[in-house]
């Protein structure tokens, strides 16, 4: 039985006075139950108190002594109340009663000046809203949050859209979906709503994906960029690095070539090292990549060389892209230890979403322009032909054999030889002037690609699935290419429990590609060949023309056939073809332990198969020319040509050259993840391991004696018989691959957030390969960073700035890693054959061992700044960094008593530093109409700092770029100086005397100025810069109008250089009849005095040749050097800064028009939503007219690549 305790007085009052009080109370209370009510004035009645721990007894009895209010309670509220503490001064006993009782579970009520503690009565039951969440397309939207705005009372909706919850009066909701933009709805008693969400860009600004965490962008600390998948689709590409250009500050992608499936330079804040890989590293869904066939250093960085297999990336569809996240700076990359120096792309697929079955399906089907002669500055018939009179005016000869049985030179000698009439020359000649064969509609055409992409994504509240299906067909603008992937893919999550979840992601994807020989360029065969030579005869043959003599031996009287070319003969009996496969399966696994922990594993296994096949057959022109026979032609007796059997190198067949290429990989991952917040604080921290073993099994072979047309076999060809062959088949024997490359690593992360206003992360990771074993104290490098973030909008200072939304400052310092795949510390040796003398097997030693060899290590600086004002009107983004590279790998010269000339050492440094900006602008924004502008550009300052420079550089590295010195960025290349014509229309240049050519300051005349190949390529040579750009950047504006929108994208690259392409053919004087001219030898040197108004050498047949001259000896030609700089002065002036002109160019990549159909439309044709666009890819590009026709970013003839060309392009999109 419950007893009340009356307390209308202090602690120690009589007995008696208190029974007193106790029965007045009494009375008072129950008149007050016959329904009088309290005063008002009674309950502002005012207090002060100070109380630490007291009991409620205590409280109570000091309020009733400064009030003379009494209480009415019992024992056991008394206890339940607990310890009190108050400090207040001045305050009503209402606002009191209120503060203290609020944590209890009590309330009370005031009946005159009687207060009565009771326990709170249940609150009435709320109204209750119910509803549907819909996205654009009419489609219920499961998982969305729907939250009373200023308390935890929310849900989410069911597959079906649905939700439910009990709310008051004057609440407001907030419903918030990633992706979409927030919805919010004050409730004034409606008892069913219907929401619809709209797509947003923010769930780019919500969150931003690493590989290993998914971390919110206002506690981001580093330097990372997001954009949606579908932001960077165009209709033309192939692979999602091809559309990167211009879209991404900091990122420089340099497509080198319109050939379908090239793979290009990829650079993220400029070049990290000087011989290792400068790609940065591809990450799908967790999964590191590796490229599909073993590809150096040397190949990767080359500007000067094409991956026509492509990247690691190559096979993933674009369409089933949903995000990428690029990040750059060591904060963002030290999670990927060794591998990230260069950067780090980390791509998020497309998953399943619960939901009714969804069915996307798009095509793009594109019409690609041909190159033509409106921009090509090549001579036409007249020219050309006029150039040849000019030649046989000045009695000049060619040097090498005597081409002249086509052409201008073919008809004077039809009439030299009176086969023809002095008319019926002048009527060849005016015949051939007029030809003006088009080789670039001959070999090229407008060629059509075609993608089809289809996906079905749906689920229920456990299961979530998406599949989907591509096909891209793109046949190039060059007749014989064509390019074919395919591509599937099925994912399925699903929720075991409510905190195990299980997924499965499966891939597989084919590519098929057909080229041209290697041996055959079809872009530089266009442009270097004469437009008054015909393609086929007047009887429609095809029209052959000599290229090489035939086999001779005048001692004997015995000539063979000239060897004679046709392009579309050499097409029909020559091709290239690869076939490349990937399949990969990923599974996964999220165990979600008690409220704040969460552990990861995650499983990948990745098969690929790549199988090149390189062929040319008897017919071809190549074969001809390793047998010495054309074709048809039957082996000479050896009594009258012996030299056939010593110089033959393809006796009988072809050529068939073969790669295949088996890859496997396994990359296991686990990791235990942490989070918790309490109050103001929020920690966030991961720690895992990663296991990845990559093997990689190839062999590389050159068949000879190949009979493609009769069912692909061999010759049989005897060894003994033909010396030259039977060398050339023991130095092709096969090469193996067999590579095993193991790394484990552990690597951890911590983040602490204030108040939403301070971050502070710390990541850490080690990397152990096996690439360094010798030395235990290099098998494992540590790398780790740290790093912070100010959100200063978040400050109360701040917080009354309107238009202020973000303000953010963002700092990092770390170490990223790189390494070298083909460096390791061990000793290498080549094995070779049988050696005829020892009849041993012999072996060369190719790599010197290093056994304290290292990993490359980055120090990395970075400093940003974020600020979005006026509800995005404007959003900028400004970034500083700075890497200095050490210990990078560079090849020291040693002697050659070690046996090999060379050992890779730790000794290179290399620094970068730049700045990156990127502003967004949304001047106007409504519900019909709306214009959005974006710009980004980035700025590179890379230098050399320490090259350790070989000792044994030729004057080749220097022109092609590829030597590496101090001061200067890495591919800077170098040009000779070129001074003025001579007086005969030669060509001179500046410091290319090796003798001073008069006595004074000391020497004489005749002195030598330089002593050594390298003080004299010092002086010959002058830097022109960089091959890569040090600027770059692009622009976009967007402009939505109703159901319309235009958009348009550009991309600049500023600040490199490159050649023109080469005035004069390798060892070769005058341009056979065959081969065409650039348009500026119309303006060339003719006579005397034309030094002074043209830089283009004259007609010559002088080889100009530049040998090595012994100074004990007199010259053989007059422009030999002790220390020879070049081949001929010829090519002095090809690689002269004359021919080097800037590569900067502003490319409006892309302009598109869009149409979406109204959803009347769309119910008609059983959709949720049709879209309809057209575009144009490379509409346009700015450049230096220097160039004359040059695209800025082709790379140099010889490469199988083409141009960019000019795409046009329709986008049909639907769903339902």
């Amino acid at each position: 039985m419950k007893t009340f305790e009356f307390r209308p007085h202090v602690h120690g009052r009589p007995k008696s006075k208190i029974i007193l009080i106790m029965k007045i109370c009494t009375f008072i209370l129950l008149v007050f139950n016959l329904g009088l009510s309290a005063s008002g004035y009674s309950q502002q009645k005012k207090v002060t108190l100070d109380f630490k721990n007291a009991t409620s007894k205590e409280f109570f009895a000091e309020i009733q002594k400064q009030t003379g209010y009494c209480f009415i309670f019992n024992t056991n509220q008394g206890e339940q109340i607990g310890e009190i503490t108050i400090s207040v001064r001045n305050k009503s006993v209402q606002e009191v009663m209120e503060e203290i009782l609020r944590p209890t579970g009590f309330s009370y009520t005031f009946q005159n000046d009687i207060i009565v503690i009771t326990p709170k009565m249940a609150e009435p039951e709320k109204n209750i809203l119910t509803g549907l969440v819909f996205d654009e397309n009419k489609q219920p939207l499961p998982g969305v949050t729907v939250l009373v705005k200023g308390s935890s009372n929310g849900v989410t909706t069911n597959t079906k859209g649905e939700f439910s919850i009990k709310l008051q009066e004057k609440d407001t909701l907030i419903f918030s979906f990633i992706g979409m933009e927030s919805v919010t709805l004050p409730y004034i008693g409606q008892k069913t709503v219907t929401i619809t969400l709209k797509s947003s860009k923010k769930e780019l600004e919500e969150v931003v994906v690493t590989g290993y965490q998914v971390i919110e962008k206002r506690k981001l600390t580093s330097a990372v960029v997001s954009v949606k998948g579908s932001d960077v689709l165009d209709p033309i590409n192939t692979s999602i690095d091809q559309m990167l250009q211009g879209k991404i500050p900091g990122l420089q992608a340099i497509n080198q070539s319109g050939t379908p499936g090239v793979a290009p330079k990829i650079r993220i804040r400029g070049s990290s090292s000087i011989s290792g890989s400068r790609e940065p590293v591809w990450v799908v869904d967790g999964v590191i990549l590796s490229d599909p066939i073993p590809l150096t250093p040397e190949e990767i960085n080359s500007m000067d060389n094409v991956n026509l297999i492509g990247n690691a990336i190559s096979f993933l569809n674009p369409e089933d892209i949903d995000r990428i996240d690029i990040l750059k700076d060591a904060s963002a990359t030290a999670l990927y230890g060794v591998r990230a120096a260069n950067g780090v792309i980390v791509i998020t697929t497309k998953r399943g979403q619960s939901g009714p079955p969804r069915v996307n399906f798009s095509t793009n089907l594109s019409v690609v322009t041909r190159p033509n002669y409106s921009i090509m500055k090549q001579m036409n018939s007249k020219d050309r032909i006029e150039v040849s009179e000019e030649m046989q005016e000045k009695a000049l000869h060619f040097n090498k054999y005597d081409p002249s049985e086509i052409g201008y030179e073919g008809a004077l000698r039809d009439l030299w030889e009176r086969r023809i009439t002095y008319q019926e020359f002048n009527q060849q000649v005016k015949k051939l002037k007029e030809m003006n064969t088009d080789w670039y509609d001959l070999l090229f055409h407008t060629s059509f690609t075609q993608s089809y992409n289809l996906s079905v994504s749906g689920g229920s509240d456990r299961v979530n699935y998406y599949i989907s299906a591509g096909y891209n067909d793109q046949k190039g603008v060059a007749k014989p290419e064509k390019y074919t992937r395919y591509n599937a893919l099925a994912k399925v999550d699903v929720n075991l429990y409510p905190n195990l979840k299980i997924g499965a992601d499966v891939s597989s994807a084919r590519v098929k590609s057909k080229r041209t020989h290697s041996s055959v360029d079809l872009y530089q065969y266009a442009y270097e060949t004469s437009r008054a030579i015909p393609a086929y005869n007047e009887d429609g043959s095809d029209y052959f023309y000599t290229t090489k003599e035939g086999l001779k031996n005048t001692a004997k009287d015995y000539y063979s056939p000239d060897i004679k070319f046709n392009i579309f003969h050499e097409l029909d009996h020559s091709g290239y073809e690869s076939t490349t496969s990937n399949t990969s399966m990923n599974f996964h696994l999220d165990w979600k332990l008690f409220s704040m922990f969460n552990w990861h594993t995650q499983f990948n296994l990745t098969t690929t198969h790549t199988n090149e096949q390189e062929w040319v057959d008897e017919q071809s022109t190549f074969a001809q020319s390793k047998r010495l026979l054309a074709y048809g032609v039957k082996e000479p007796d050896a009594k009258l040509a012996s030299n056939y059997y010593t110089d033959t190198e393809l006796p009988m067949g072809g050529i068939l050259n073969e790669k295949d290429y088996r890859g496997q990989s396994y990359q296991l991952t686990s990791s235990l993840s942490y989070f918790q917040t309490f109050q103001k604080h929020e920690i966030n921290a991961i720690a895992g391991i990663e296991i990845n073993s990559r093997k990689m099994d190839g062999k590389t072979e050159t068949n000879y004696g190949y009979l493609r047309e009769r069912g692909h076999k061999f010759a049989k060809i005897v060894l003994e018989n033909y010396s030259k062959y039977r060398n050339t088949v023991a130095e092709n024997y096969p090469a193996i691959t067999d590579t095993k490359d193991n790394k484990v690593s552990f690597y951890g992360a911590f983040t602490y957030t204030f108040d939403n206003r301070y971050s502070f992360n710390f990541n850490i990771r080690a990397d152990g390969s096996n690439q360094f074993g010798k030395d235990i104290s290099t098998r494992f490098l540590p790398i780790w960073s740290i790093s912070g973030r100010w959100n200063a909008h978040e400050e109360l200072f701040l917080q009354n700035v309107k238009w202020l939304e973000v303000l953010a400052v963002r700092g990092s310092f770390g170490i990223q890693g790189n390494v070298n795949e083909e460096q390791v510390p061990d000793m290498i040796l080549t094995m070779g054959g049988m050696d005829n003398i020892s009849e041993e097997y012999s072996s060369t030693l190719y790599k010197v061992p290093n056994d304290h060899l290292k990993w490359e290590k980055t120090q990395s600086y970075n400093l940003g700044i974020n600020l979005v004002v006026l509800r995005g009107l404007l959003d900028v983004t400004l970034e500083g960094y700075k890497k200095t590279g050490k210990n990078m790998i560079v090849t020291k010269e040693i002697t050659s008593t070690n046996g090999a000339s060379r050992v890779a050492i730790n000794r290179g440094s290399l620094r970068n530093k730049g700045w990156e900006l990127s502003v967004g602008l949304k001047p106007l924004n409504r519900k019909d109409y709306g214009i959005s502008l974006s710009f980004n550009t980035s700025k590179v300052y890379n230098k050399v700092t320490n090259a350790d420079k070989e000792q044994n550089t030729s004057y080749t590295n220097y022109v092609n770029g590829s030597v590496i010195t101090n001061g200067k960025p890495v591919n800077t290349f170098y040009s000779y100086q070129f001074d003025k014509l001579d007086a005969n229309g030669y060509p001179t240049f500046k410091n290319y005397n090796e003798q001073y050519l008069e006595d004074g300051d000391g020497h004489k005349k005749g002195d030598f100025i330089i002593s050594s190949y390298e003080e004299a390529y010092a002086r010959a040579f002058v830097a022109m810069g960089s091959r890569e750009p040090d600027l770059s950047g692009g622009l976009s504006a967007d402009f939505r109008y109703k159901r319309f929108s235009l958009s348009s994208t550009f991309a600049f690259n500023l600040g490199h250089k490159v050649r023109l392409n080469n005035l004069y053919v390798a060892n070769q004087t005058l341009p056979y009849p065959q081969q065409n001219m650039s348009t500026e030898y119309v303006n060339r040197w003719r006579k005397p005095g034309d030094e002074n108004r043209t830089n283009i050498p004259r007609l010559s047949d002088d080889a100009l040749r530049i040998g090595e001259w012994n100074d004990a000896y007199p010259k053989v030609y007059p422009q030999d050097l002790k220390y020879p700089i070049a081949a001929s002065l010829w090519e002095m002036y090809n690689y002269s800064d004359l021919r080097t002109v800037s590569s900067s160019f502003l490319r409006c990549t892309n302009l598109s028009l869009n149409y979406r159909f109204p959803e009347e439309w769309c119910k008609r044709l059983f959709l949720n939503s049709l879209n309809l666009g057209f575009s144009v890819s490379n509409l346009f590009v700015i450049k230096d007219k220097a160039l004359k026709g040059r695209d800025p970013e082709q790379i140099s003839l010889g490469a199988r690549s083409i141009p960019p060309q000019q795409t046009y392009s329709m986008r049909l999109s639907l769903n339902f």
